[in-house]
């Protein structure tokens, strides 16, 4: 009934110099990722190596390969502004060895990141999506979800893009869900999104 549902929903929260205790959301992150069995799925705008969502997924791939992952991120917040049409005009590779030019100057003012390229060579066997250049006399889409569903079932959303900065500074609000449901529900958009505003990285 209801009160079951309520019962499976949750607050994870971050603040700076660990001020939250219990529901940390950092501390989610990791024992989400690694208690996966079957599957992760992934949307973040950014993504920074120092970040715990990073060293969890690095970890994953290399624990335990068998688990699919699947990421979604912002082509532009991690290889800079998009420049003319297609993925091989992007500018940047912020803070990653794959970059494909110079840096654009407002990512080059964020801390170091990594590009789409290089999380996808990093993460090898794991499906990396980024957002499409537009077509000519349209604007880009920002991918700005931030979500984590783990084996289909347990649902991380929140506030956090599951940086370093959200992670350790910023006062950020989640909600984790035991919703099995939901999960695939969330899940299937973000694959109904693919081909249109998601392409997958050649690692």
């Amino acid at each position: 009934g209801a009160a079951a549902r309520l019962r499976e929903v949750r607050p994870v929260w971050t603040a700076p110099a660990g001020m939250v205790g219990a529901g940390a959301l950092t501390g989610d992150v990791a024992a989400l990722i690694r208690g996966a069995n079957t599957s992760v799925v992934c949307a973040t705008y950014n993504l920074q190596p120092t970040s715990a969502l990073w060293a969890a997924l690095v970890d994953l791939r290399q624990r335990r390969p068998g688990v699919a992952v699947r990421l979604y991120v912002d082509a532009q917040a991690a290889d800079g502004p998009f420049k003319g049409r297609g993925g091989a005009s992007r500018v940047g590779g912020v803070g990653g060895r794959g970059g494909t030019g110079v840096r654009g100057t407002a990512a080059s003012r964020r801390a170091p990141g990594l590009s789409t390229g290089e999380m996808a060579r990093r993460l090898r066997g794991a499906v990396v999506m980024r957002t499409r250049a537009p077509e000519d006399g349209m604007r880009a889409v920002t991918s700005h979800a931030k979500l984590l569903s783990i084996d289909h079932r347990f649902l991380l959303v929140g506030s956090a893009n599951l940086s370093y900065s959200a992670e350790e500074r910023n006062v950020e609000l989640g909600l984790r869900l035991d919703d099995p449901a939901l999960a695939h529900g969330v899940e299937k958009q973000l694959r109904d999104l693919e081909g249109v505003v998601y392409e997958q990285v050649r690692g």
